[in-house]
C-alpha cells in the first residue's frame, strides 16, 4: 500500500503527520534568532600590536614587517594586508575558505610568538583574534548632563558600562569621548636642572616609592600570617610630598620640581550628539547571538539604570542596528503573508467553482490588496493583509465551493512552518536571506498541491469519478511528474547552497531553507492534499443531476476563451514548426544582445534611513581644530530637511582608536515612508555641500551592516602595487584625475593617509658617544618628557587610576623648547640636547598600508547611479591609458573582488544545476532526449528575465543572478507537465498530434495556476518599498517578469520541440540515440525477425 493510499484511507494519520510537523515548527520558531545576515565564519585573523607613542614608520620596520615575514610562511593564505598608524600595528591574514579558522588562529599565534622577543621595549603583547562580523557595534548610547566631562565619564563607566557588561550575550562596551581620571606628575625642566635631576631619576624614584610588595609568610607552630609592605600612596595629594632625590643634604620633593595634579587623561577622542558634547558607549554583542534580543535586554537594563542616575543625567540610544533588522524582517513577513494570500486567491479563481460575479468580486479584492501594498503604509498593510487572511480562511471553510482553494492553500503555512524545525536543527537564524528564501517559496510550495489537486479535480469534474477514487487515481497518476518538477527545482537550490567563496557562505542558508520548504511541500502534496480532496471535493450538481451551467466547469467564462485561443495558437505552431523554431532561436540569441546591455553589480544598497560621513581633517590638526571643522560640517548637514540626528565621533574608527584627524558623522534620517527623496539623493546633496571644503578628505557612504560603521568603506577599491612608493603615488594621482572626470565616480581618493608634520630629532652620534649618551637614552627621555609615561597606579575606593609623568604643558607646545631640555651624561652631569642633536621639520606617513608584504596605495571611490561592474571596466580602461611600468600591477579588493568571485562561483553552480536537472529528467522519462525538450524552455526564459531587469532599471547583481536561477527552475515545471502527460496519452494509444493537443489542453489550467501562484507569491517582494526591499526586489523582478513574459512562449515552443525530436526517431543514429536506454547495453540483442516485428509494431 502506497503512502497516498494510506493517507486517503486513514485521514487521522495523515492529519496528525502534518500537524506534528507544524507543532514542532511553531516551537522551533520561538528559538530562532533574528539577525540581518546568516552567521558566517570568515577565515581572517587579525594581529593587533601597540607601542605607545611610536611613529608609523618605526612600528612598520620593527613590528609589522617581522610579523608579516613569519606569518607568510603559513599554508593556505589568500590575502595578507596590514595597516600601521601611530602607536599601533594591525596585520590581517585572510586564509582560503577551506582552512579551519580555529586551527589557523593557533598557527598564527605560534608564528607570532617566535618574534615577540624582538619587538622594541614597551611593546604590548600582540592581540590575536579571529575576525568576527558580529564584532561591529550594534548600539551607540550617548550620555550627557549638566556636569563636567570627568563626572559624566565616571557615571558612564561605573553606573552604565559595568552594568551593561553583565547583560547576557554582551561582548564588550567601549567608551568614546570619555575623560578618565589620571594622576599627572608634571615637572619643570628648569627646576630639574637646578637640582641636577633628570626626568628618568624622577621616574625611578616614584616607581620605587609607590609599591606594594608581599614579603612572604610568618609561621609559628599552628599559626601563619602573611607579610605585606604597604608602600602605595593612599591619597592623591600625597604625591606632592614624594621625595625623589637628596640635594645638598635636603630632600627634593615632587612639589619642588613640579606638581601632582588630580586630573584627566589627555583627550584623544570626542563624541557629540546634535551639537552637544557627550560620552558615548559602543555596544558589541557576542558572536552568534541574537542581535534583536540583545538590544532588547540592553534597553531593559537601561531603564533600570535610569532610576539610579542623577536627575540631570540622561542617555539616548543613537544607533540601533536592530531597528533595521526588525523592520526588514517585518517587511519580509508582510511579503510572505501577502504572497500566500494572493496565491490562495489565484487558486480560488481557477478551481473555486465561482460564478462570474464572484470571480469579478475576487478580482476586485486582488486589486484592493495590490493597491494597499503599493500605496499603504506598513501598519495599514499589515492590518489589511491579516484581516484578509482571516476572512479568506473563514470563507474557504464555510463556503463549500471554495474548499478546493482551501485544500491547496493549506500547503503554504504547513510547509513554511514545518521548515522552521529544520532551520533550528541546522542552526539558522531568521535573517534577510533565510526569510527571503521562505518568502520566495510561498508561491512555489503551493505548486505541488495545485498540480495534485487539479488532477484530482479534473477526474471529479470531467470524468465524473467519486471523490475517493478520483483522489486515489489522480494523485497516483501525477506522482512522477510532481516528483520530477520538485527534484528539478531542488537541484537549482542545492548548488547555490554549496557554492564556493565568501558570497556562497552567505547564500548557503538561503538555498537550504528553500530546499527544506520545497521538500516539505512535496510531502504535504502526497499526504494531506489527496486526503482532504477525497473528503471535501464533490461534483456540484443542479436539481436535475447535471453540472451547474455557470460554475464547476472550466469550459465556461474567461478560462474557456483563453483555452480556445491557446488551442488555435498551438495548432498553428505545430503546423508551422520551422517558423516557431527560427523565432525561438532568435529569442535565444537575443540573450547575448540583452546581456551586453546589463550592468554587472555586486549588491544594491538599501535605503536604511541612515548614512555616515567619513572625514579626514588636514594633517597636523589638533583635536580642537578637528572639532571646529566637524562643527561646520554638522551645521551644513543640519540644513538638509530630512536629517533628524547627527552623531559625531573624532579619534575613533569603528570600535578602535584612531588619529585625531579621523572623524565620522552618523546621519540619522526620517524613515523612508516619511520622506519623498531617497537616501542616495540626500547623500548626493551632502556631497555637493561638501565641495566647499576642498582641503578635507570626505567620503559620504552607506553603513556596512557586517563590519559596522565609523571608518572608510567604499564599494570601489583598486590596489596599486609596485616597488617605488613615489611612483605609486604618481600613478594614483593620475588615476584619481581620470576617475573624477567619469560620471558616477564620487568621493574619489586614495586610502593612504596624508603625511603628518613632525619634528625630527637627529643625533650627532660622535658628540653623544664622547659624553657617554646612547641614542636610546635620548629617545626614552624625550618620550617621557613630551609624550608622558605611565609609571604606576593610584588606588582609591576600589578603583585604580594611572599615574603619568611628563613635562608641564608649557614645555610641550613649541619645538624650540625641546632643544633646551637635558639628558644625563655618563658622569651624571646634565647635557642640553642642543649640544648633541639638531631639530628639523619633516613629514612622515600618518598611516602605512601594505599588501602582500609591500607598500601599496588603494584608490577608493563611492558610486552614484553606476554599477560596480561598469565602474571596474572604466577603471581598467583608465589604468590602461596611464600605462603602468613593468613591476607595477593592480588588483581589486572589497566588493570588486567579491563580485568577480561570486560570478565565477555562480557560473559553476549554473553548470552543476543544468547537469543535475538533466540527470533528474533523464531518470524520470527514461530517455536522454526528452530532458533536452524540457530544458529548452529554461534557456528561453533567460532573455525575458533579463528584459524584466533592464526595463525596471535593475542591475545584474548577485540577487538578480539568483533570480535567473530560480526562473529557470520554475519555468521548466510547465514543460515537465506537458511532456509527461503527452507520454501518458501516447502510451494509451493516442496518436502524437492528438496526444499533444489533449495533453497541453489538460495541463493548461494547472500550468496557469502554478505560474500565477508563483507570480502572486513573489509580486510583493518585487514591488516592496520598505526596509531592505531594494536588494530583494531584483531577485523577484527576474522571476515575476520572466514568468509573465515567457509563459505563452514556452507553452507553444515546448510541443514544437517535442514533435521535432519525435520525428527524428526514424533517422538511424539519431533514432538510436532517442530510443537509447542504459539497460540496452546489458540485455541480449533480439533476432532479426523479432527486430522486424518490433519495428513494425513501433511504426504502427
Amino acid at each position: 500500500m502506497s503512502l497516498i493510499e494510506i493517507c486517503i484511507k486513514r485521514p487521522v494519520f495523515a492529519t496528525m503527520l502534518i500537524v506534528s510537523l507544524v507543532v514542532m515548527g511553531l516551537v522551533s520558531f520561538w528559538d530562532l534568532g533574528l539577525d540581518v545576515f546568516p552567521k558566517v565564519d570568515l577565515p581572517t585573523v587579525t594581529i593587533t600590536t601597540r607601542l605607545e607613542g611610536a611613529s608609523p614608520e618605526e612600528i612598520e620596520s620593527n613590528i609589522t614587517k617581522r610579523i608579516e615575514e613569519v606569518v607568510n610562511t603559513l599554508n593556505g593564505i589568500d590575502e595578507l594586508r596590514s595597516t600601521t598608524i601611530e602607536g599601533q600595528s594591525q596585520v590581517f591574514v585572510t586564509f582560503v575558505l577551506e582552512r579551519n579558522i580555529d586551527e589557523a588562529a593557533n598557527d598564527v599565534r605560534e608564528k607570532v610568538g617566535t618574534v615577540v622577543s624582538s619587538f622594541p621595549q614597551g611593546t604590548e603583547a600582540p592581540a590575536i583574534e579571529k575576525f568576527d562580523p558580529d564584532s561591529a557595534p550594534i548600539m551607540a548610547i550617548v550620555v550627557s548632563g549638566k556636569r563636567s566631562d570627568r563626572e559624566i565619564t565616571e557615571l558612564a563607566d561605573k553606573k552604565i558600562k559595568r552594568q551593561l557588561e553583565t547583560v547576557k550575550d554582551i561582548g564588550a562596551v567601549t567608551l568614546v569621548g570619555d575623560r578618565k581620571r589620571e594622576i599627572q606628575l608634571v615637572v619643570d625642566p628648569h627646576r630639574l636642572e637646578a637640582y641636577n635631576l633628570s626626568i628618568q631619576q624622577v621616574k625611578s624614584a616614584v616607581e620605587r616609592q609607590n609599591v606594594e610588595v608581599p614579603g612572604g609568610n610568618l609561621t609559628w607552630q599552628t599559626h601563619e600570617q602573611g607579610l605585606r609592605t604597604l608602600g602605595r600612596i593612599e591619597r592623591a595629594g600625597d604625591f606632592s610630598d614624594l621625595i625623589v632625590a637628596d640635594y645638598k643634604g635636603a630632600p627634593v620633593r615632587i612639589r619642588d620640581v613640579g606638581a601632582a595634579l588630580d586630573s584627566e587623561e589627555e583627550p584623544r577622542t570626542l563624541s557629540r550628539l546634535d551639537g552637544r558634547n557627550a560620552v558615548s558607549l559602543l555596544i558589541q554583542k557576542q558572536s552568534g547571538t541574537n542581535t534583536v534580543a540583545v538590544v532588547e535586554r540592553v534597553k531593559a537594563t537601561l531603564q533600570e539604570i535610569q532610576a539610579s542616575l542623577p536627575p540631570d543625567v540622561q542617555f539616548q540610544v543613537v544607533r540601533d542596528t536592530s531597528r533595521f533588522i526588525r523592520r526588514s524582517i517585518e517587511e519580509v513577513e508582510e511579503h510572505l503573508m501577502m504572497g500566500g494570500l494572493l496565491a490562495s486567491l489565484i487558486v480560488a479563481f481557477f478551481i473555486g467553482r465561482l460564478t462570474r460575479r464572484e470571480q469579478a468580486a475576487l478580482g476586485g479584492l486582488l486589486a484592493v490588496l495590490s493597491a494597499a501594498f503599493v500605496y499603504g503604509d506598513s501598519g495599514l498593510l499589515r492590518a489589511v493583509v491579516v484581516g484578509s487572511i482571516v476572512v479568506t480562511l473563514a470563507l474557504f471553510l464555510l463556503v463549500p465551493r471554495l474548499r478546493p482553494a482551501f485544500i491547496a492553500a493549506i500547503s503554504i503555512p504547513a510547509s513554511i512552518i514545518a521548515t522552521f524545525t529544520i532551520m533550528r536543527i541546522a542552526g539558522f537564524t531568521l535573517n534577510n536571506l533565510t526569510m527571503l528564501g521562505l518568502s520566495l517559496s510561498t508561491g512555489i510550495v503551493i505548486d505541488d498541491a495545485i498540480i495534485v489537486l487539479e488532477n484530482i479535480f479534473r477526474h471529479i469534474e470531467e470524468e465524473r469519478r467519486p471523490p475517493m477514487e478520483a483522489a486515489m487515481t489522480g494523485a497516483k497518476e501525477i506522482v512522477l511528474a510532481v516528483l520530477a518538477t520538485t527534484l528539478s527545482l531542488v537541484v537549482i537550490f542545492l548548488p547555490v547552497a554549496f557554492m564556493g567563496g565568501v558570497v556562497g557562505r552567505f547564500w548557503n542558508s538561503f538555498g537550504l531553507t528553500a530546499t527544506f520548504a520545497i521538500l516539505v511541500s512535496l510531502l504535504v502534496a502526497f499526504t494531506l492534499t489527496p486526503m482532504l480532496a477525497a473528503r471535501m471535493l464533490h461534483p456540484e450538481q443542479t436539481a436535475g443531476g447535471g453540472l451547474h451551467p455557470d460554475r464547476g466547469s472550466k469550459l465556461t467564462g474567461f478560462y474557456a476563451r483563453f483555452e480556445h485561443h491557446y488551442d488555435r495558437l498551438l495548432v498553428w505552431c505545430l503546423d508551422h514548426r520551422t517558423i516557431v523554431l527560427l523565432l525561438a532561436g532568435l529569442l535565444l540569441f537575443s540573450t547575448v544582445l540583452i546581456g551586453r546591455q546589463m550592468k554587472p553589480d555586486f549588491v544594491v544598497d538599501d535605503d536604511m534611513s541612515e548614512f555616515e560621513v567619513i572625514v579626514e581633517t588636514p594633517p597636523g590638526s589638533s583635536l580642537i581644530r578637528s572639532d571646529e571643522i566637524l562643527r561646520q560640517l554638522e551645521a551644513d548637514l543640519r540644513a538638509i530637511p530630512e536629517v533628524e540626528h547627527l552623531f559625531t565621533t573624532i579619534g575613533v574608527q569603528g570600535k578602535d582608536r584612531a588619529n585625531i584627524t579621523d572623524a565620522s558623522i552618523y546621519v540619522g534620517l526620517q524613515h523612508l515612508r516619511q520622506r519623498t527623496r531617497s537616501q542616495q539623493a540626500i547623500m548626493q546633496e551632502a556631497r555637493q555641500v561638501f565641495k566647499n571644503y576642498p582641503d578635507l578628505r570626505i567620503s559620504v557612504q552607506q553603513i556596512n551592516l557586517i563590519s559596522g560603521g565609523g571608518f572608510k568603506q567604499t564599494p570601489f577599491n583598486l590596489v596599486l602595487r609596485g616597488p617605488d612608493l613615489q611612483q605609486l603615488d604618481s600613478y594614483a594621482q593620475q588615476l584619481i584625475k581620470r576617475l573624477t572626470a567619469i560620471p558616477g565616480f564620487v568621493d574619489v581618493d586614495t586610502g593612504q593617509a596624508q603625511r603628518r608634520p613632525e619634528v625630527q630629532v637627529r643625533i650627532d652620534r660622535q658628540k653623544a658617544s664622547d659624553l657617554g649618551i646612547r641614542a636610546e637614552d635620548i629617545a626614552v627621555a624625550l618620550r617621557t618628557m613630551v609624550g608622558g609615561e605611565k609609571i604606576g597606579f593610584y588606588r582609591e575606593g576600589g578603583e585604580q587610576y594611572d599615574v603619568r609623568l611628563r613635562l608641564k604643558e608649557d614645555y610641550r607646545k613649541d619645538a624650540s623648547v625641546i632643544s633646551a631640555l637635558t639628558v644625563p651624561a655618563a658622569g651624571g652631569a646634565l647635557v642640553k640636547l642642543n649640544n648633541i642633536v639638531t631639530l628639523q621639520s619633516g613629514r612622515a606617513p600618518a598611516q602605512i598600508d601594505r599588501y602582500a608584504q609591500e607598500r601599496q596605495i588603494t584608490v577608493q571611490a563611492n558610486l552614484y547611479r553606476t554599477a560596480l561592474g561598469e565602474a571596474t571596466e572604466q577603471a581598467d580602461a583608465a589604468v590602461k591609458a596611464i600605462g603602468l611600468s613593468p613591476g607595477y600591477s593592480t588588483a581589486y579588493l572589497g566588493r570588486g573582488k567579491l563580485m568577480a568571485e561570486a560570478f565565477y562561483n555562480f557560473a559553476i553552480a549554473f553548470v552543476l544545476s543544468i547537469t543535475f536537472i538533466y540527470m533528474v529528467l533523464a531518470a524520470q522519462f527514461e530517455s536522454f532526449i526528452h530532458p533536452v525538450t524540457i530544458m529548452a524552455s529554461m534557456f528561453l526564459s533567460i532573455p525575458f528575465g533579463l528584459v524584466s531587469l533592464l526595463v525596471t532599471g535593475q542591475t545584474l547583481n548577485i540577487y538578480a543572478v539568483m533570480g535567473l536561477f530560480l526562473l529557470m527552475g520554475v519555468v521548466k515545471k510547465n514543460a515537465i507537465l506537458q511532456v509527461d502527460f503527452t507520454n501518458v496519452l501516447r502510451a494509451r494509444g493516442r496518436p502524437r498530434y492528438e496526444a499533444q493537443l489533449e495533453a497541453d489542453r489538460a495541463r493548461l489550467r494547472p500550468i496557469l495556476m502554478t505560474t500565477l501562484a508563483i507570480i502572486a507569491g513573489m509580486l510583493p517582494v518585487a514591488l516592496g518599498k520598505g526596509d531592505g526591499a531594494a536588494s530583494r526586489a531584483s531577485l523577484a523582478t527576474a522571476v515575476v517578469g520572466g514568468q509573465t513574459l515567457c509563459l505563452l512562449i514556452t507553452l507553444l515552443v515546448t510541443p514544437v520541440i517535442y514533435s521535432y525530436f519525435d520525428d527524428l526517431r526514424g533517422l538511424g543514429i539519431v533514432s538510436r540515440l532517442y530510443e537509447f536506454r542504459v539497460w540496452a547495453w546489458l540485455r541480449p540483442k533480439p533476432s532479426s525477425a523479432l527486430s522486424k516485428v518490433a519495428d513494425g509494431k513501433d511504426r504502427v
